[in-house]
């Protein structure tokens, strides 16, 4: 245990996500994510919302599912492409500003008088908002038809924590090629 540093490393990541010594051990790592973005989002004055049961269960169907398939194990003459995941989506939000605090909610619902559904909740878009915008220069519309605005109308808290993780991981040698400014 001492070789390992465990109790030293354990401290680490509960201080790194704010959470508990207990909970870096028998939590997941959605509950990490979770308490470094709600400490983020307390600190710019926005409010978290907690789903009941019932909000939950009257959710949309998810649109799809992720499929993950093993390659087969052999020799292969011609390079293979393997894609990690845990590096692929935090790029994916980086690079087109997803994140809550950017989402305007699905193309369909914009514009409508008022609050929509969204999720578990419900959404609100000021009207003076949407008409300030540029459809082409400052929103992004993901495959599934959500829209969020561009970096330079707002930055997203999910980046912030992403490039805190990078920087701590990149100090403990994780990332020793990458570089972030």
């Amino acid at each position: 245990m001492v070789a390992l540093d465990l109790v030293g490393k354990t401290c680490e990541f509960a201080r790194v996500y704010g959470i508990e010594f207990y909970h870096v051990f028998f939590r997941g790592s959605q509950y990490r994510v979770e308490s470094m973005m709600l400490r983020i989002a307390r600190k710019l004055n926005f409010v978290s919302f907690t789903a009941s049961q019932k909000q939950k269960t009257m959710m949309r169907a998810p649109e799809c599912i992720p499929l993950t398939l093993e390659p087969e194990s052999k020799f292969y003459t011609d390079p293979v492409a393997v894609l990690d995941f845990q590096s692929l989506y935090p790029s994916v939000i980086i690079a087109f500003n997803i994140c809550f605090t950017t989402c305007l909610g699905r193309i369909e619902s914009i514009g409508k008088e008022g609050s929509f559904k969204f999720g578990c909740g419900s959404l609100f878009v000021p009207d003076k908002l949407i008409k300030s915008l540029d459809l082409d220069k400052d929103i992004y519309v993901a495959p599934n038809g959500v829209a969020f605005v561009k970096p330079h109308i707002r930055q997203e808290i999910l980046k912030n924590i992403l490039i805190k993780m990078f920087k701590v991981k990149m100090y403990n040698g994780y990332f020793p090629n990458i570089y972030i400014t």
